[in-house]
């Protein structure tokens, strides 16, 4: 019950969003040993929303859990082990973790194995060890699974025969499922014109879907189509919020690209729309929780 009153504060079902009220409770249940109350108190702390951010905080929790044998943590600890995010880079712990996970039936423990075997992170490098992990996953019909198979399909990498068609529709597929990566490189087939129709307003709807889950590089793609009115109509104070939120959400090298994007917006727009565009991306990450 405290794990479902919880949730309701963070989503704001029938009740009035709170999320420093779903943090505490989030925190009791967490320490009273609820495991899925663990990975998402340790969310937040990595995300300081509803509680002061505090990464290593963050994996102490994430341990906790992943060596009481929950996957979910299992996974995240090994993404902030070959990130270095709260602890030490370390690709060997990080794989160990995955193949715990992996052996427990989890399918996207086993695609991110499969990318550590792709480039030798942490294991050997076996990249037909790697594409048969994805082609499991794909059958599967892992979203993850699915998108890294089509990877090598369209780029006839790992000793895998190129076939485009086949990537694109592994590619489809995924998208259906809702799967951000997978959405993120369809528009860009279609941005593009490479494997796909040329088609700007759809890569625009389908890089939309994949921003609003909070994927770094699609806030940072669809921020320039607002801002060149690419499948959209041009907007810059909208394309300065998708800068923002990917400067806050992404990775170093997101972080740069956007940082770049703000600096130089925010000498061609006034205060007002300044003002208002940050406004809108706090909005943004409160209404999702990031």
């Amino acid at each position: 019950a405290q794990l479902d009153l919880a949730q309701r504060y963070a989503d704001g079902t029938g009740v009035k969003p709170d999320p420093k009220r779903a943090t505490t409770l989030f925190t009791q249940a967490a320490e009273a040993g609820l495991l899925p109350a663990v990975l998402e108190f340790a969310r937040r702390l990595e995300h300081g929303h509803g509680v002061p951010r505090d990464l290593p905080r963050a994996v102490h929790w994430l341990k906790i859990a992943a060596e009481q044998g929950q996957v979910d943590s299992q996974m995240a600890l090994a993404d902030k082990l070959l990130s270095g995010t709260g602890i030490g880079y370390d690709p060997t712990r990080a794989a160990q973790w995955l193949r715990t996970a992996a052996d427990a039936g989890h399918m996207r423990a086993l695609v991110r194995l499969g990318r550590l075997h792709l480039r030798g992170e942490g294991v050997p490098q076996n990249q037909k060890l790697a594409s048969q992990m994805f082609r499991k996953a794909a059958d599967a019909g892992d979203p993850a699974g699915r998108v890294a198979l089509a990877e090598l399909l369209r780029s006839g990498a790992a000793g895998i025969d190129k076939n485009s068609a086949e990537g694109i529709r592994l590619l489809e597929a995924a998208a259906a499922q809702g799967f951000a990566p997978a959405l993120y490189q369809l528009a860009m087939a279609h941005y593009n014109g490479v494997d796909a129709t040329l088609d700007l307003a759809l890569a625009a709807q389908q890089m939309t879907q994949a921003a609003d889950q909070g994927y770094p590089q699609a806030l940072l793609q669809i921020g320039r189509f607002y801002l060149e009115g690419k499948g959209v109509a041009k907007d810059t104070v909208r394309a300065f919020v998708y800068f923002l939120l990917a400067e806050e959400l992404g990775g170093p090298q997101i972080k740069e690209q956007a940082s770049l994007q703000t600096d130089a917006l925010e000498t061609r727009l006034d205060k007002a729309r300044i003002a208002e565009a940050r406004k809108q991306a706090k909005e943004w990450r409160q209404l999702r929780g990031l």
